[in-house]
């Protein structure tokens, strides 16, 4: 969060620096569309240089569109891979939204904001939606890879007989598709905050799990 008393000054200052690029980056673009607005524009809107920009973001339309799903940091990862959950998925389903929504150095206000302004802005410019896949393919096979380590160390926690890759995939495919429902039931709200979001992720997970318990 960008104004998290808690954070050192200079980390807030960061995070406020990267959340106002990204705030006026959506803005502008669905005020005036992603080819008419350049990189200076942003900067000026900011106030700041291009090469400041250039220390957040690697591009205009990570400025716009973020740089989601992220591969989760190693620190995240260790403490997934140590902790023996009691239930897999809905653990897998919290490192996953940690890095599947973008705005991770905004408020949850503003976070919610961005994610429906670059929802916008993606289906005003369909040529995004192949990079878009490409990352969330990249994204399930490093979770996969994840969940082949944690049966590796906790391999009474598996439930089927199958390979450990082919239970990851099936286990991560629900957890992905989960995201992708509560995402498609929040956004028809226009109310909802971040917090709502991954509510109806989790509850989108439940729904998939008994469905899958109730129709075999």
């Amino acid at each position: 969060m960008a104004n998290d008393p808690e954070l050192p000054l200079r980390e807030r200052k960061r995070r406020q620096t990267h959340a106002s690029i990204e705030d006026h980056a959506t803005r502008l673009v669905l005020e005036r569309g992603l080819e008419i607005v350049t990189v200076e524009d942003i900067c000026t809107a900011v106030g700041i240089s291009r090469r400041t920009f250039f220390n957040y973001v690697e591009s205009k339309n990570i400025a716009v569109f973020g740089n989601t799903p992220r591969s989760p940091q190693p620190d995240e990862v260790s403490e997934f891979l140590r902790t023996k959950h009691a239930k897999l998925p809905p653990a897998l389903m919290s490192l996953a939204l940690n890095n599947a929504f973008s705005g991770e150095h905004t408020d949850a206000v503003l976070r919610a904001e961005l994610l429906r302004r670059r929802k916008t802005i993606s289906q005003n410019n369909p040529e995004h939606v192949s990079w878009s896949k490409q990352k969330i393919t990249l994204f399930q096979r490093e979770l996969s890879a994840i969940v082949v380590d944690y049966f590796d160390q906790h391999p009474d926690l598996r439930v089927l007989e199958t390979p450990a890759s082919v239970e990851a995939e099936a286990m991560v495919r629900i957890v992905i598709s989960a995201i992708l429902m509560g995402y498609h039931q929040w956004a028809s709200d226009e109310t909802g905050s971040y917090d709502d979001l991954a509510l109806a992720c989790f509850h989108a997970l439940d729904i998939l799990i008994s469905f899958a318990k109730k129709s075999s």
